[in-house]
């Protein structure tokens, strides 16, 4: 049902689809609120499309409660509110999140990152506040499967919690457009050798810019921009760009030359302070 030109709330019936595994309504006029009836009976629901829709006011907490769940991709709507009780218990086969392009507000709870299926969690273009949960990332005892993290563009703030440079199956980190502040630590690119991109630009990190690659490194994109870093891009992270070595192809690196010294750059951005969004 994507794209159909869809309206108004989901009708109670939903409900008797008990074996609905799939519900597509992106694209479409729907709005809250959505009956208890309809939800409650999607016990078998493992994927859930709801961007772009015309959702508006507190997050549907029914949809906390789906005990099949695998996806949910609710982006791109109104939602107010805090941040939604995902929790192992409720919905232990969670691996896909998104809840980006939003208006939720207030802290991350780490409950979120209990859920050991975890793989991708967008919540980007939001009001959140406050740090990042000291647990993401935690070792579940084979590792952590959390490849994409992407919280750019709220008003989160402190340094990058520890467990994050142990979560060695991370792809995209994105942390842009914050007030995240401290230094990175130099082991980071070792650590997270799947690393694909590395967004840290328009936060308040300090301190010198890590100077090692992991020679499978896959990193791709590494903006620093928009910080208080110092010193000198590596002549490790420089050989891997595609100016200097095709084979790794580091496409896209960018931080303030001004104030790093960098002979292989793609971009050079401008050193400011951040602000808060909407100042």
């Amino acid at each position: 049902l994507n794209n159909n030109k869809v309206q108004g709330t989901i009708p109670p019936c939903f409900g008797r689809f008990s074996k609905l595994e799939i519900l597509g309504l992106t694209s479409n006029s729907i709005d809250l609120p959505f009956p208890d009836e309809a939800i409650e009976g999607w016990t078998n629901l493992k994927l859930l499309l709801l961007a772009q829709n015309l959702l508006e006011g507190p997050f549907p907490q029914s949809l906390t409660k789906l005990p099949a769940l695998e996806e949910l991709q609710i982006d791109s709507n109104s939602l107010t509110g805090t941040f939604p009780a995902f929790n192992r218990d409720d919905t232990p086969k969670l691996k896909v999140l998104f809840l980006e392009l939003n208006g939720l507000t207030g802290s991350i709870p780490s409950d979120i990152f209990d859920i050991e299926t975890l793989v991708q969690l967008n919540i980007t273009t939001n009001f959140f506040n406050g740090s990042l949960p000291a647990n993401i990332g935690q070792d579940f005892g084979n590792s952590n499967p959390l490849e994409v993290l992407d919280a750019g563009r709220n008003d989160l703030t402190g340094e990058i919690p520890e467990n994050v440079y142990n979560a060695s199956n991370m792809v995209n980190l994105v942390l842009s457009s914050n007030n995240f502040t401290g230094q990175i630590r130099s082991d980071i690119f070792t650590n997270l050798f799947q690393l694909r991109i590395l967004a840290l630009d328009d936060n308040g990190f300090s301190g010198p810019v890590p100077e090692t690659l992991s020679p499978l490194s896959q990193l791709t994109t590494l903006a620093l921009q928009e910080n208080d870093f110092v010193g000198v891009i590596s002549d490790s992270i420089c050989n891997a760009t595609v100016k200097g070595n095709a084979r790794i192809q580091l496409r896209s690196l960018t931080i303030d030359c001004e104030e790093v010294a960098c002979e292989c750059c793609t971009n050079c951005g401008t050193a400011t302070r951040p602000k808060p969004r909407g100042t």
